[in-house]
């Protein structure tokens, strides 16, 4: 198994893990299966035990911060590992993958969609909150950085368009027959087509700044595909109330929707919207990562 790191250069850097050695192992049997037994009923009424939450699961950093919040929001620990797995999951996005097979190219994304179903006065909005505060403080950083980018940004734009104006200018009088117009002085001053064509090619467009963006709440699937162009690594969609995200989606004309976020899902395909009004936008890769809180009764209700 290989750990791919890809660096911002565009670099990738491969650690490779040694398989683990399994004693005693069976060869694998593909012959046809024989009769199948009749498969148990599933009651999506019926809850499930869940095993305790023991802080040694999470990763050492983490443990102190979730016994920390739990304890002091008489909160179960379990939602606010979750919250924080798929968090952290979200920030890494497709900065780093995970190759099962060495000789392979099939690429795991660590973006999750993680879940805190838990009854009402559970906390569960608090345990959401402990998580996702990380990266409100980077939405904060990050506007901060676009508004200063976008005020330089409108400066330099105004200087490109007078600039362009200008060479188009000229190329209007160099087209003219005389070849050449007048300054105020009265010299002629001579106009070459091909040396006004080459500046007007060479003259760069500033780019426009985008602001990086690290969750949203609410978006279309195509706001949201938007969002995962212009932020190739991924992006979080926080819903406090899942049960609001899942009846959107079994809305009408919301049937593609799934799809969407299927694809998302995945964490590593390209995806591209092709409309006669919008044109083509692409996406290099859509990774999304899907996190909010959810009654066991309103899940029993869609899973009927």
């Amino acid at each position: 198994m290989s750990i791919i790191v890809h660096q911002p250069d565009g670099t990738n850097e491969a650690h490779h893990l040694s398989p683990p050695v399994i004693k005693d192992a069976k060869p694998f049997d593909a012959s046809p299966p024989g009769e199948w037994d009749e498969p148990d009923p599933v009651d999506p009424a019926a809850l499930l035990p869940v095993e305790r939450f023991f802080p040694n699961l999470a990763p050492g950093p983490l443990q102190g911060y979730i016994m920390d919040v739990a304890e002091r929001m008489s909160s179960p620990p379990d939602g606010i590992y979750v919250a924080m797995t798929v968090v952290i999951g979200a920030v890494v996005g497709t900065r780093c993958s995970i190759r099962p097979k060495r000789s392979d190219d099939w690429r795991v994304v660590p973006n999750l969609f993680g879940a805190y179903i838990a009854p009402p006065g559970r906390k569960k909005t608090a345990a959401l909150k402990a998580a996702t505060r990380f990266l409100d403080e980077l939405e904060g950083d990050a506007e901060q950085k676009f508004t200063e980018a976008e005020r330089q940004y409108k400066a330099e734009y105004a200087e490109y368009k007078a600039m362009e104006a200008g060479i188009e200018a000229d190329m209007k009088a160099a087209a003219r027959p005389q070849k050449s117009r007048y300054a105020g002085d009265g010299k002629a001053v001579n106009h070459d087509m091909e040396s006004l064509k080459l500046k007007l090619s060479n003259l760069q467009e500033p780019p426009k700044p985008v602001r990086a963006r690290r969750q949203t709440n609410n978006a279309t699937v195509e706001k949201l595909h938007e969002l995962c162009k212009e932020n190739p690594t991924g992006i979080l969609l926080m819903r406090d109330e899942l049960a609001g995200w899942l009846a959107q989606l079994d809305q009408a004309g919301h049937e593609q929707d799934r799809a969407f976020y299927l694809e998302g899902w995945n964490g590593s395909g390209r995806f591209d919207y092709d409309r006669i009004g919008r044109g083509t936008v692409s996406a290099k890769t859509v990774c999304i990562s899907v996190l909010g809180g959810i009654q066991p009764d309103k899940l029993r209700e869609y899973l009927r």
